[in-house]
């Protein structure tokens, strides 16, 4: 029970990793937020992590509506009084749109490249004021190892990973003299990395 009296966020955490990293925070201990917009689901995931005996509760959140983002973590800080860690794990693209540069759809990259940082910049933005006034939090941003590593297609997705890296580094720089750790991971550990000045 590492994490006793701890909140914790999980953004788009109805399956996946987002699922799992919700189970083994509230496994831990944290009382842990199933962040996601299709309620229905998210409730149903909630009812079989509650069922197994833990304090999973659930926030609407929508990456593709950026009005949620700052609400979603409001409503967890109301309820809770403090926010101590946010996994902001949202990431998706058109696979049949974002393509190459010459093949793919330019409406389709700048939308990738758009709601893929802004669920990562509008969260952290939204999280960091409590984290500071309470003397630190962790921040973890789920990537890719598209961030490093070249590919032939889904050109917008691999863009906007890797400004997901260098925001993350930099919030990490910016607010460790706060007890700050901003983190990095992405599904296979290729480029987990914990920023530390």
């Amino acid at each position: 029970m590492k994490l006793e009296n701890k909140v914790a966020v999980v953004t788009a955490s109805i399956t996946g990793i987002g699922y799992a990293t919700v189970k083994k925070l509230a496994e831990n201990g944290a009382t842990t937020y199933l962040a996601a917009h299709l309620k229905e689901d998210s409730l149903k995931a909630v009812n079989e992590l509650t069922s197994q005996g833990l304090n999973v509760k659930y926030v609407y959140f929508d990456a593709l509506d950026s009005t949620t983002h700052q609400a979603c973590i409001d409503e967890v800080i109301q309820n809770e009084g403090r926010i101590d860690i946010l996994v902001n794990n949202y990431g998706a693209t058109d696979v049949t749109k974002d393509l190459d540069l010459v093949s793919g759809d330019t409406d389709t990259f700048f939308h990738t490249v758009n709601t893929n940082i802004q669920s990562v910049y509008l969260t952290c933005k939204a999280a960091l004021p409590a984290m500071i006034k309470q003397g630190g939090g962790s921040i973890i941003n789920v990537s890719s190892i598209g961030s490093i590593v070249p590919d032939l297609s889904r050109l917008g997705y691999m863009v906007s990973k890797s400004a997901i890296n260098c925001l993350t580094e930099n919030i990490a720089f910016e607010y460790a003299r706060y007890g700050v750790r901003c983190m990095l991971t992405s599904s296979d550990f290729s480029i987990s990395k914990y920023f530390v000045p």
